[in-house]
């Protein structure tokens, strides 16, 4: 198997992106090794359709947190997202279970897709780079025809 560079042009390329997720878990202090099974599990239980790639940073508290891109799929952003006071609150829903679940998370739509995924891979690429026990991401495609799709799509670079 080839190794692949990480690199934006490789993550615009995996999917159709339309969320952009932060996950801090409280205290600032969770490493890695309990960070990325604790994000598997949150999309595996709250978004199992999803397609995302995952990028671990450590945190200035010196622990980690992570930044996602995600194809959450129009069908899920509408289910977890509601109508407050007339004003639409993109997936609020969501967004309260991973405050529950981690602390501080944020979730938002791409706007700009190029800068979202420069700025993932860059999390990746940066680390790896300064040889902090870092470049840490995961990459998860949506148990769906869709995901099945973009891994295929994923192994046609490697």
């Amino acid at each position: 198997m080839n190794i692949v560079e990480v690199n934006s042009s490789f993550v615009e390329g995996l999917s159709d992106w339309d969320t952009f997720i932060t996950f801090t878990c409280r205290g600032g202090k969770t490493d890695v090794l309990n960070l990325r099974p604790r994000v598997r599990r949150f999309m595996r239980d709250q978004c199992p359709d999803a397609t995302y790639f995952a990028a671990f940073e450590p945190h200035k508290r010196g622990g980690w947190h992570a930044h996602l891109i995600t194809r959450l799929g129009q069908k899920r952003i509408t289910k977890a997202s509601l109508e407050k006071k007339g004003k639409f609150q993109y997936c609020n829903r969501l967004h309260n279970k991973a405050l529950r679940f981690f602390g501080r998370s944020k979730i938002e739509p791409v706007k700009d897709k190029s800068a979202v995924t420069t700025y993932c891979a860059k999390r990746v690429s940066q680390y790896t780079n300064k040889n902090v026990d870092a470049g840490e991401y995961d990459i998860q495609f949506g148990d769906c025809y869709i995901g099945r799709s973009e891994r295929s799509r994923a192994l046609t670079h490697e």
